[in-house]
């Protein structure tokens, strides 16, 4: 079976991975390649199986998180490999001898609810099902996937599931209601993508903020009204009423401002920091804790903190696709061997606006 592995940077060039071509992530040198794996052992009726299924997947998609695993190659040697991958879409092609949840046959994408779906269980741990989800195969517990329509395509399904559930869950939890004037910080991160058009979905009036020139028609048909670069957000969100809301993926690069701008009882609401690793925190600068807490006390602000979503996000989400109500933003489509171009349109060209998926059906 196929993979995306990673290579590491340890010792001389090997065999087995000088058809990795390299490129730099982030100012660290990254070399991928799709890599052949042994194919994983799957018995129905053995006990550590009974609750499983075995996923033959069909396309896959790399998020902001999957950098996290490239600090730790310049401890590896360079015949050694890690296999990434945050969401899928694979088909179901056989179940443990107690699976009642799926069937042989289903097409299924990542249950990525974030608590414990079956108590005592370590296999169906919180969070996302796996860290490898670019495995052709994979055996996962039956509650970590989830069914998707019939009519939802694999491209789609393969960059739907962390970006809807979570978008979901943070509209849910700030209880957006219709007419609300909300702001979306980092607008053309994959993140704030989804939220935008969760947010539209939910009846919000859009404001959204970026530094990336040229992206303005993209983010219009969203639904949002931009502001790039120097424009002055706060006369923006003045003249359109009171800012009661504001989503921010990179709570480090923008919670100060944004509390600023917040009208009085308004609600701020984050699910990450852009200083995730090593890689990433270099320019960004220490949130000042006191000025936010007084902007927080003094307006009496809600400052939320959000990670992934619940079972009821991500079915919500599913069946908003599923009626034509939530759009899924991708930038393009690779396969074959083509592990380098996919990773640097991933994670280095600043011209990406949305999802780049890895498919592996031709």
């Amino acid at each position: 079976m196929r993979g995306l592995g990673v290579f590491g940077a340890l010792g001389v060039d090997a065999l087995a991975s000088q058809h990795a071509d390299a490129l730099i992530v982030d100012g660290m040198t990254v070399r991928p390649a799709i890599v052949t794996l042994r194919e994983p052992v799957f018995e129905a009726h053995r006990h550590a199986y009974v609750h499983h299924v075995l996923v033959r997947v069909n396309a896959f998609s790399c998020n902001y998180r999957d950098k996290g695993f490239f600090r730790d190659l310049h401890t590896m040697p360079r015949n050694r490999c890690r296999v990434i991958g945050s969401e899928f879409v694979g088909t179901v092609v056989d179940v443990g001898a107690r699976v009642t949840h799926v069937s042989i046959g289903d097409r299924v994408i990542g249950q990525n609810a974030y608590h414990r779906m079956a108590p005592g269980d370590p296999s169906a741990a919180a969070g996302l099902p796996t860290n490898s989800a670019s495995r052709e195969y994979l055996v996962l517990h039956e509650r970590r996937v989830a069914g998707i329509p019939t009519a939802m395509s694999a491209i789609d399904a393969a960059a739907f599931s962390v970006g809807a559930q979570t978008a979901f869950s943070m509209v849910r939890r700030a209880r957006v209601a219709p007419g609300s004037l909300v702001l979306v910080t980092s607008a053309t991160s994959n993140t704030s993508l989804s939220l935008i058009a969760s947010l539209c979905c939910a009846g919000a009036r859009v404001i959204a903020t970026t530094s990336s020139v040229g992206s303005e028609r993209r983010l219009l048909e969203l639904g949002a009204e931009v502001v790039v670069g120097g424009r002055s957000l706060a006369e923006v969100c003045r003249a359109r009423g009171e800012l009661s809301f504001v989503f921010d993926p990179y709570f480090d690069l923008h919670l100060e401002h944004s509390v600023e701008l917040l009208a009085p009882f308004g609600t701020y609401v984050t699910c990450g920091l852009a200083a995730q690793n090593d890689l990433t925190g270099a320019a960004v600068r220490p949130v000042n804790a006191e000025s936010v807490m007084r902007h927080a006390i003094v307006k009496n602000l809600s400052i939320l903190g959000n990670c992934l979503g619940s079972a009821d996000d991500l079915a919500d989400a599913l069946a908003a696709h599923a009626e034509g109500r939530l759009s899924v933003v991708v930038d393009s489509v690779h396969g074959g061997n083509d592990a380098s171009a996919f990773l640097a349109r991933t994670f280095v060209d600043r011209q990406r606006f949305g999802k780049v998926v890895f498919s592996y059906v031709h």
